[in-house]
């Protein structure tokens, strides 16, 4: 475990938190784009998710299977949980969901990761949040076939990301480029994974050790500072450049300062930091239905003054955090387990030949 990578995570996901109390924010003048920076949250999980890709793999090249396998549970137990708790919310009350339909077709697509377009235009799945986990999974299939081939097929995985978002820029030149899948693949946010990519290579190559380690402290402060100011800061100007731009690269910067911190002995050791490090999916798949609630009470309470509104931020991040921890801790870890143990009993057993 790389503990400032951990404390990343952390906080990465209470970043996202921030873009969804736009409802609860609005009445007092607060606008989506007063917020969007919280957005970066997601550019640093998909930084830091090709960093520890390469990072882990690098070193013990799993199979491909074995890869797949990890990361299938890794993710899919508890975003499977959850987009069937959302599906069955827009059946028993549609109106909660204005733009989920509760159809047979979009939750087979939800649950297999494939990207659609919603009634409201947006390429997004039952659980909205999961477009994040299209690309995710995404990047680990190509990346679980990369590995067969290891160093030379990170490589390939990553010159493959780069092919595809230059292939989209020129096919984004065409009118006749609309199809919303087809561009979802070819986006440049995938750049962030190469980005991660980079920097875990640079970490894991011998020849590389002394920027790690001989870098002035305070460059990597300032890689650090400087690149959360940028990916705070830069959103409030609306940049026309893409996000893998303006929030990627202030991202790779973070992440690249925090490493070189955690190699001179500069690490983050709180265990609650930790712990909401290790509770970082969870928090982030669950935090909407925390915002959403405390929106909801705001409205019928008739709490409308920007005093009173307000001061519920606070009492929100504190029901994400225990909301997210205690999911985490409580079904998360539980169903992971159980799974690994169910597969390695499996494996054990099955005749010569088999599994």
């Amino acid at each position: 475990m790389i503990a400032n990578i951990q404390a990343l995570r952390a906080l990465a996901a209470l970043l996202v938190v921030i873009v969804h109390l736009e409802l609860l924010l609005a009445p007092v003048g607060i606008e989506p784009r007063h917020i969007m920076f919280g957005g970066g949250g997601v550019d640093l999980f998909f930084v830091i998710s090709g960093f520890i890709m390469v990072y882990t793999t690098g070193q013990s090249w799993p199979s491909t299977g074995n890869f797949l396998l990890n990361r299938v549970i890794r993710i899919v137990p508890l975003y499977w949980l959850i987009t069937l708790a959302v599906f069955a919310i827009a059946l028993a009350a549609p109106s909660l969901l204005s733009s989920t339909e509760p159809r047979l077709d979009f939750l087979a697509k939800s649950l297999a990761f494939i990207p659609y377009v919603k009634a409201n235009g947006a390429v997004e799945p039952i659980l909205f949040l999961g477009w994040t986990l299209n690309y995710e999974m995404f990047f680990y299939l190509f990346l679980g076939i990369g590995l067969t081939w290891k160093g030379r097929g990170l490589v390939a995985v990553a010159l493959f990301f780069v092919a595809l978002v230059i292939l989209g820029a020129i096919l984004r030149a065409s009118a006749d480029f609309a199809d919303p899948v087809a561009r979802f693949y070819t986006a440049p946010i995938l750049l962030e994974f190469v980005f991660g990519m980079g920097i875990g290579a640079a970490f894991l190559a011998p020849r590389h050790a002394a920027i790690w380690t001989r870098t002035p402290r305070l460059l990597a402060v300032a890689m650090v500072a400087g690149g959360m100011a940028l990916l705070i800061g830069l959103p409030f100007a609306q940049p026309t450049l893409d996000r893998a731009i303006y929030t990627g690269i202030p991202a790779a910067l973070v992440v690249t300062g925090v490493l070189m911190l955690e190699r001179q002995g500069t690490i983050v050791r709180g265990r609650w930091v930790l712990l909401l490090g290790d509770a970082s999916y969870a928090i982030y798949l669950t935090h909407p239905f925390v915002t959403q609630a405390m929106t909801k009470l705001a409205d019928t309470s008739g709490l409308l003054t920007p005093a009173a509104r307000l001061s519920l931020v606070p009492v929100a991040y504190a029901g994400v955090i225990v909301t997210g921890v205690a999911v985490h801790l409580m079904i998360e870890k539980p169903m992971s387990r159980w799974l690994r143990q169910a597969i390695h009993l499996r494996r054990k057993s099955a005749p010569a030949g088999g599994m």
